[in-house]
């Protein structure tokens, strides 16, 4: 595909690469190169539809974070908020749950912010407010918390330590 693309042959590098996904289909930088060069070609719903072959052999999270990238690139928010969505469904990790509460936040989307948080908060392990005094734990001296403020003036304490993320509603404002 290299060659074809050097030479200048792009339908010939595309077809190549198609090729050769259906041959290696595990072969991750391959679907990579496929979209990147689909989308250098001006062609964003081809590469959409390589995307979501891609992801029926179910590719890490990166596979994930290109497709919402190259719709940011195209400006289409809300195809990378559904994208973004579908990556933490497909990898519920405390990272997931903040790239997506914090893509909605930038928006001052305040409802789905706080629906992403929710989510989050049922995927982990939920501490009350007394938790998180009362925690003496070198663990619990070194995490650090959170408060993400909503428009109604309730929000949720976030508590991060080392790659978990624990989430629980806030009961009063100080």
């Amino acid at each position: 595909a290299e060659a074809e693309l050097h030479a200048g042959c792009v339908a010939r590098a595309l077809n190549v690469l198609d090729r050769a996904v259906t041959l290696l289909p595990r072969e991750h930088n391959l679907w990579a190169r496929y979209v990147r060069v689909l989308e250098a070609a001006g062609r964003p719903e081809t590469a959409r539809r390589v995307f979501e072959r891609w992801l029926t052999w179910r590719p890490g999270a990166g596979a994930y974070e290109a497709y919402a990238a190259m719709e940011v690139r195209l400006g289409e928010p809300e195809r990378q908020a559904a994208i973004l969505e579908r990556r933490l469904e497909a990898f519920p990790t405390d990272a997931a749950v903040l790239v997506v509460a914090r893509f909605y936040e930038k928006r001052d989307d305040v409802r789905r912010a706080r629906k992403a948080y929710e989510k989050g908060a049922g995927m982990f392990v939920t501490l009350t407010k007394q938790d998180l005094e009362t925690d003496q734990t070198s663990e619990g001296k070194w995490a650090r918390t959170l408060v993400i403020r909503a428009t109604s003036g309730k929000g949720m304490i976030v508590r991060q330590s080392g790659s978990n993320v624990l989430l629980s509603p806030r009961e009063e404002e100080k």
